[in-house]
């Protein structure tokens, strides 16, 4: 595990060059081993969510998903809600969808039978967004200009990512056993002194 991680570090920019019709690497600030900056947002009940509020306390997977519209994302959401996580671990996500939205997205969802169980963030100005690198700029100009890149990031209790995955091509998401086992490897000492190496 810890191997797999170094050696993510070392090819992320090979893999994300080697992409075609895609941005440089060059645009994604935050990566494996960075620490993320503070941030706040409201989330969809008008609630402050902030970064800083979970340091030292919890850890934090991080979804940046397009929009409610977009099947692949209601698909991962509606995963992601069925997981069990550690008590030691929040769940947040981010688009740049307002409040009203992430409202009534969540409550068709419920009414499907299908409920979103963590916070829906609202990344007004996209600063968030922005500060991560993820702005896909395929929908410049567009209906959808601001949107990000479907990415999905795991932080430590002391603000560092730890796991980063973008997808470039929006269909592409970690699965959930792959989240999971790298939730395992973070709280297993043995694991995570081998990333140090």
């Amino acid at each position: 595990m810890g191997i797999t991680k170094t050696l993510f570090i070392i090819f992320l920019p090979i893999l994300l060059l080697g992409q075609v019709d895609t941005v440089s690497f060059e645009q994604i600030k935050i990566i494996p081993g960075s620490t993320v900056p503070d941030f706040s947002a409201l989330d969809e009940t008008e609630e402050i969510r902030q970064l800083s509020e979970l340091k030292g306390k919890k850890n934090l997977i991080m979804i940046f998903f397009r929009g409610y519209w977009w099947p692949h994302c209601r698909r991962q959401l509606a995963e992601l809600s069925k997981i069990k996580l550690p008590k030691d671990t929040k769940l947040w996500a981010v688009s740049v969808e307002g409040l009203s939205a992430n409202a009534k997205f969540k409550k068709q969802n419920t009414k499907k039978g299908h409920p979103i169980t963590f916070p829906l963030l609202w990344d007004m100005d996209g600063e968030i967004i922005n500060s991560f690198g993820l702005k896909d700029p395929r929908y410049k100009g567009g209906k959808y200009e601001g949107i990000p890149y479907a990415s999905t990031y795991i932080i430590d209790k002391n603000g560092k990512v730890i796991f980063a995955h973008i997808a470039l091509t929006y269909s592409k998401r970690p699965s959930i056993d792959q989240i999971l086992s790298e939730l395992e490897a973070l709280n297993n000492p043995y694991w995570h002194n081998l990333n140090l190496i």
